[in-house]
C-alpha cells in the first residue's frame, strides 16, 4: 500500500510540473509565431490546465477501457472543483462575483452539463459525441474571443494566465521552448501511468471501484493545479480569476477532456455515474449558480455549504 501511496502521490505532482512545463514552452512557441495574447490565453493556458485530467483518463481508456475511472475523473473533478476548490477559497477569501463573461459562461457550463448528461444516457458516449463535444469546444473559443474584443479586455477573466505572466513573453531560443513542450509532454505521461498504476493497485486493496477511483483519487489528483490557481488568485483578490478558474475548468472537461477521450474509444462506464453521480454534479454546479445570481458573491457561509456537501458526497461515496 505504501508503494501504491508514493505512486499516486508521484504521479499527481508529475502531471503538475508536465503541465506546467507544457504551458509555458507552447505560450512562447505561440507568441514567436505571432499569435495574440488574447488567443493564447483563451486556447493554450485553458486547455493546458485540463491536461492532467485529460491525460489521466485517457490512459485509464487505453488501459482495457477503464471508462468508469475516465468519466469519474471527469465528474468528480466537476464536482472537486466547486465543492472542494471553491468551497475552501470561499472560506478563506469571500468571492465577490464582478464579470459579466462569468456571468455568461456559468450558465453555457450547466448546458453543457446537461448535454453530457443526454450523451451518458445510454450507458457509453460515442465518438460522434465527441466529436460534437469538440465541436462545440471552438465555439465556445470564438464566443470568447468576440466577447473579449467587444467588451475590449486583454485577457478574459477565466483565462487562467495570471501564473504564466513571465511565460507571456517571446523567447528567443526556440530549442528551448521545444525541449519544454517535449519534457512537459512526457513528464505528463509518466505522470499519468503512475497515477494510473498506484490508484488501481490502491482500489485493489482496499476494495474499490472504477467509479469510486475516479471520482476520488483521480478527481482530486487532477484538480491540484485548480486548487493552487483559486487560492493564489483570491489571495492576491483577483476573485473573477478565481471563479473563472473553476468555471472553464469544469466547460473544458466535458468538451474537451471527454470529447478527445471518446474519439479516441467509445466509453463505456458503470450505470451508477449517470444515476448517482451526473445528478451530483449537476447540483453543485446549479448551487454554485444560484449562489451567483442570489448573493452576487460566494462568502463564507456559501463555501462552508460547498465544502460540506462535499465531504457530505465523498462519505457518501466510500461506505
Amino acid at each position: 500500500m505504501f508503494l501504491y501511496s508514493l505512486l499516486i502521490i508521484a504521479g499527481i505532482l508529475f502531471l503538475y510540473f508536465g503541465a506546467d512545463l507544457l504551458i509555458r514552452g507552447s505560450v512562447r512557441m505561440a507568441l514567436a509565431l505571432g499569435v495574440a495574447p488574447l488567443i493564447i490565453g483563451l486556447t493554450i493556458v485553458s486547455l493546458g490546465t485540463s491536461l492532467p485530467e485529460g491525460v489521466a483518463s485517457l490512459m485509464a481508456q487505453l488501459a482495457g477501457g477503464r471508462g468508469s475511472i475516465a468519466v469519474g475523473n471527469i465528474l468528480g473533478s466537476n464536482i472537486a472543483n466547486v465543492g472542494l476548490i471553491l468551497g475552501i477559497t470561499a472560506i478563506f477569501y469571500p468571492l465577490n462575483i464582478t464579470s459579466d463573461l462569468i456571468r455568461r459562461e456559468t450558465p453555457i457550463m450547466l448546458g453543457l452539463s446537461l448535454l453530457l448528461g443526454l450523451f451518458m444516457w445510454d450507458m457509453r458516449i460515442t465518438m460522434v459525441e465527441g466529436i460534437i463535444l469538440l465541436a462545440l469546444m471552438v465555439l465556445y473559443f470564438i464566443f470568447q474571443v468576440w466577447f473579449s474584443r467587444q467588451a475590449q479586455v486583454k485577457v478574459p477573466p477565466d483565462a487562467i494566465v495570471e501564473q504564466y505572466k513571465e511565460a507571456m513573453r517571446p523567447n528567443g531560443r526556440l530549442w528551448v521552448n521545444v525541449l519544454f513542450v517535449i519534457g512537459g509532454l512526457g513528464i505528463l505521461i509518466l505522470g499519468g501511468g503512475m497515477l494510473l498504476e498506484g490508484s488501481v493497485g490502491a482500489a485493489r486493496i482496499l476494495g474499490l471501484s472504477d467509479r469510486v477511483i475516479g471520482i476520488t483519487i483521480f478527481a482530486i489528483g487532477t484538480s491540484s493545479p485548480e486548487m493552487a490557481t483559486s487560492l493564489v488568485a483570491a489571495y492576491r483578490r483577483e476573485m473573477d480569476i478565481s471563479v473563472g478558474n473553476v468555471v472553464g475548468s469544469n466547460i473544458m472537461n466535458i468538451v474537451f477532456i471527454i470529447g478527445l477521450v471518446s474519439c479516441v474509444k467509445v466509453i463505456v462506464f458503470e450505470p451508477k455515474l449517470l444515476s448517482v453521480d451526473f445528478p451530483i454534479m449537476f447540483s453543485f454546479s446549479l448551487a454554485m449558480y444560484a449562489m451567483m445570481v442570489i448573493w452576487k458573491k460566494i462568502h463564507r457561509v456559501g463555501g462552508v455549504i460547498l465544502l460540506l456537501g462535499y465531504v457530505g458526497y465523498i462519505i457518501f461515496l466510500l461506505q
